[in-house]
């Protein structure tokens, strides 16, 4: 009788610890090591550009894109300001943004643009940080003065923040 509950014991003992192992196994995250890609078609790098510019972004995951988050820094300044955030609500694996860029409200300089492009939500851990892609633009908006004598077409437009 002792074997039979001794048994009986390691018999239960065992199935209660199969059970447990499974299913902390099935509740594991699995973990992602392919960042996303990201790439800028419009504008170049190195581009001069003037007026309304399109930004045109995309994007690329092996599994879902999280969200895309469009950056600018200044001729003034070497930090980034976001712009526009877009969030995948689909969870697609390919995405395509385009934003419309007024540069007439920026004053001419150099300009950086960024990107980055989050393939997990950030409370998530994911094995990796997402990607991020960056261009130079040369903003140069020609303002015409007027014709006549002095007048004509001249570079320097400051969008309306000249005194």
């Amino acid at each position: 009788m002792k074997h039979i509950n001794i048994l009986s014991f390691f018999l239960l003992f065992t199935i209660s610890c199969e059970d447990n192992m499974s299913s902390n196994s099935q509740s594991a995250p699995i973990i992602d090591m392919i960042p996303p890609t990201v790439s800028i078609s419009s504008p170049l790098d190195s581009q001069t550009i003037s007026g309304v510019q399109s930004i045109v972004i995309s994007a690329q995951d092996n599994n879902k894109i999280h969200d895309v988050s469009l950056h600018i820094s200044s001729p003034t300044s070497d930090e980034f300001y976001e712009i526009e955030r877009w969030n995948n609500a689909l969870g697609s694996a390919s995405v395509s943004y385009s934003y419309n860029w007024d540069t007439l409200l920026e004053i001419d300089g150099n300009y950086n643009i960024k990107v980055v492009v989050n393939d997990h939500d950030v409370y998530h851990t994911s094995g990796n940080a997402g990607t991020e892609k960056e261009v130079g633009v040369m903003v140069y908006n020609y303002v015409y003065t007027g014709g006549g004598s002095g007048g004509g077409w001249s570079g320097g437009g400051c969008g309306g923040r000249c005194e």
